[in-house]
């Protein structure tokens, strides 16, 4: 899909059709049905416009962070989001950096205290949040061990192992995301456009 396509659907558009835009270079993936989350940072005034566009959708969200200018949102297929955070690996993993009470809502209320000192007080960034992002596990651990250097190549995320199988993945991210904004500069609604495999 050509550049200057997008480039003109945001010039003659408004902050709604911006947004939804957004939503769907973000968090096709999502909307697709193959993954279960993405995160998206919007300007804090469009978060009821967030809500509203994602009614009617099945999809979830949680603010994870907010300012006077930004929020983070993650959002969310939940029983997808559900399924990966009950993963022992996963599990495993995340008790690391405080995650003691098990399910998904005591899990992102975790991430969103972590990610908010991080914003707040400085604290160093909460690089675990790429497990909930559905980022496979070993390259998490690789990326933090390697203070996200040495990677093999960056897709989605840094990856160091298992890179057929990423470009597998990314492959299709990428058809999602094509799709995703194909449907929108069409004139879609997002419910309109979900799938869910």
């Amino acid at each position: 899909m050509p550049t200057e396509v997008v480039i003109r659907y945001l010039k003659g558009n408004t902050g709604r059709n911006k947004l939804k835009l957004q939503i769907a270079l973000q968090c096709a993936p999502v909307i697709k049905g193959i993954k279960a989350s993405n995160a998206i940072g919007i300007p804090t005034k469009d978060r009821i416009l967030l809500l509203e566009l994602l009614s009617r959708t099945g999809i979830s969200c949680t603010c994870l962070y907010e300012s006077e200018e930004k929020c983070i949102f993650l959002l969310f297929r939940q029983d997808l989001l559900d399924s990966l955070l009950r993963k022992e690996k996963i599990i495993g993993f995340l008790m690391q950096y405080g995650y003691t009470e098990q399910g998904c809502g005591a899990m992102l209320t975790r991430l969103s205290i972590r990610l908010q000192n991080y914003y707040y007080r400085k604290h160093e960034f909460p690089h675990e949040m790429g497990v909930f992002l559905e980022y496979p596990v070993e390259d998490v651990k690789a990326f933090i061990e390697n203070n996200g250097k040495n990677s093999l190549f960056t897709g989605y995320w840094k990856v160091y192992q298992n890179p057929q199988n990423a470009r597998s993945l990314f492959h299709l991210y990428d058809k999602a995301k094509e799709e995703a904004v194909v449907a929108i500069l069409n004139g879609k609604a997002l419910y309109e456009i979900m799938n869910y495999t």
